[in-house]
This record gives C-alpha cells, sequence and structure tokens, in this order.
C-alpha cells in the first residue's frame, strides 16, 4: 500500500517571496559595495609604508653594489614632486603615495629642483643622506652613511617627526 503524504497546508502564490526579496536584497547591496569600495581612500598602514622603505632601500643597495661592480659613480635620484625613487643602475623605481609625507636629506652637491638624490661612488663611499616617509604617526628613515654606503631602514618615533 502506498500511502501519498500532503502538505499541511496548499500552495499559496506568495510561497517563497521572503527569499526573492533576500537575494535582490543582497545584489543590491553587492553592486553599491562594488561601486563604494574602490573610490575609499586606502591608505597605508605601517607596514605597507614599511614595505616602501624597505623597497627605496633596495635600489640604494643596488645602486651603491653597481657602483662599486662599475667601476662608476650612480645617482640614486628622489623625484618629490613626482613622489619616486628611481634606480640609477637599472630601470627600477618606487612610487610613493600621496598620503605619505617624504623628507630628504642630502649632500649640497645633489641638490636639483624638486628633489635631489644620494652619489655612490666606485671605491664604496656615498654623498651621504636619508629619505624619511611618514603618515601621522608612524615612519620610516632610511639613511645612507656617506664613509660606508651602508643602508640602514629604522623606525622614526612621531615626536622626532614633527
Amino acid at each position: 500500500m502506498h500511502r501519498i503524504y500532503r502538505a499541511s497546508r496548499p500552495f499559496r502564490p506568495d510561497d517563497g517571496f521572503a527569499l526573492i526579496e533576500m537575494v535582490v536584497a543582497l545584489a543590491i547591496f553587492g553592486l553599491v559595495a562594488s561601486l563604494v569600495l574602490p573610490r575609499v581612500d586606502r591608505d597605508p598602514g605601517p607596514a605597507a609604508l614599511e614595505a616602501k622603505a624597505y623597497e627605496i632601500a633596495a635600489i640604494f643597495r643596488d645602486d651603491r653594489n653597481a657602483a662599486m661592480l662599475g667601476r662608476r659613480e650612480i645617482v640614486s635620484q628622489i623625484d618629490l614632486d613626482r613622489r619616486i625613487a628611481i634606480s640609477g643602475s637599472r630601470s627600477h623605481a618606487v612610487r610613493v603615495p600621496d598620503t605619505v609625507a617624504i623628507d630628504l636629506v642630502q649632500s649640497e652637491a645633489e641638490v636639483v629642483p624638486g628633489g635631489g638624490g644620494i652619489r655612490f661612488y666606485p671605491d664604496g663611499q656615498a654623498s651621504g643622506g636619508a629619505v624619511t616617509l611618514h603618515r601621522g604617526t608612524y615612519g620610516y628613515r632610511i639613511s645612507v652613511n656617506w664613509l660606508t654606503a651602508a643602508v640602514d631602514v629604522s623606525p622614526v618615533a612621531a615626536v622626532a617627526m614633527q
């Protein structure tokens, strides 16, 4: 004997309407989010700023090594107007976001309008200088020792930046 079970209530035309409303609401939310989120200003946090500092330090180290190996002077350029650090030995550059402040301390001989640079000599010395990247209460300084051309990245306290 086969039994057929029937639902306790008959089918109505509005059954499942709440599910459709939910799907439509989620679709609208997703569309709005996809339009708004790319426009949100994504400022670099401390880790992203530290990564930029190490990228610039890598440019300085590459240029220092290329100067000694190639037995020629090489200048790492810092363009403050375009907010970019440019390698003098190879085609590599690091762009700094607009929300990050850049301070450049350099030899007077390397000053050019809109920026300057750090010169590396074949004997392992450099013109010396420092680039400081900071935003809000955190920052990083990339220092180049003039005597040894050693490149160092160090955090900078908020008090020291103001």
